[in-house]
C-alpha cells in the first residue's frame, strides 16, 4: 500500500473515529430531551418554523441555523444532533481535501489539520450541542476550498482583493 493511500485510509479512519465518538455522546451520555442555553432558542424556532410561524425570527442571528432544524423534519433533539455530528465530520472531510490542495499533496499535513479539527474539545462540543457553527463549518470549508480552487494558478489581484472583501 503507498504512503498516500495510507494517509487517506487514517482520514477515512479518523472521521468514521469522529462520527462514533460523536454520535455515542449524543445519543448515550448528553441526556436527549435537555436544551441548554442557545438550543432551547433555535429549537423552540425550528418547532414554530416547521408549523408554519414566525416567532422570535427578527431575534435570530444566523437565520439560516432555524431553518436547517426545521426542514429536516425531526422534531427529537438527539436526532437534531446527529445532523450536527454528521456536518461536522463533513467539515473535516473537506478540510482535509483544502489542507491537501493548499500544500499541494503534502498527505501528512492534511491528515494533522483534519484530525487537530475533529479532535479538538470545542469542536466535538459544537458538534454535539444545537450550535450555529456546525452548519457554518462545512458551509466555510466548502467555500474556502471552491475559492481556492478557482485562483489556483491565477493570482491576479481582483481576485485577492475579492477574498480579502469575503
Amino acid at each position: 500500500m503507498s504512503r498516500r493511500t495510507t494517509t487517506f485510509a487514517f482520514a477515512i479512519g479518523a472521521i468514521l473515529a469522529f462520527l462514533v465518538i460523536g454520535l455515542h455522546l449524543v445519543w448515550d451520555v448528553i441526556p436527549t430531551t435537555l436544551l441548554t442555553g442557545d438550543e432551547v432558542f433555535y429549537y423552540f424556532q425550528a418547532v414554530h418554523l416547521r408549523q408554519g410561524r414566525l416567532v422570535w425570527f427578527s431575534d435570530s442571528h444566523p437565520y439560516l441555523y432555524p431553518l436547517v432544524l426545521a426542514v429536516s423534519g425531526l422534531g427529537d433533539p438527539a436526532a437534531l444532533r446527529t445532523i450536527g455530528v454528521v456536518l461536522v465530520a463533513l467539515a473535516g472531510g473537506l478540510l482535509f481535501w483544502l489542507t491537501l490542495t493548499i500544500s499541494e499533496g503534502r498527505t501528512e499535513g492534511a491528515l494533522w489539520a483534519m484530525s487537530l479539527f475533529l479532535f479538538y474539545h470545542e469542536t466535538l462540543h459544537v458538534s454535539t450541542e444545537l450550535f450555529t457553527e456546525a452548519v457554518f463549518a462545512p458551509a466555510f470549508a466548502a467555500f474556502a476550498l471552491a475559492f481556492v480552487h478557482w485562483t489556483r494558478g491565477r493570482p491576479e489581484v481582483w481576485r485577492m482583493v475579492l477574498l480579502g472583501l469575503l
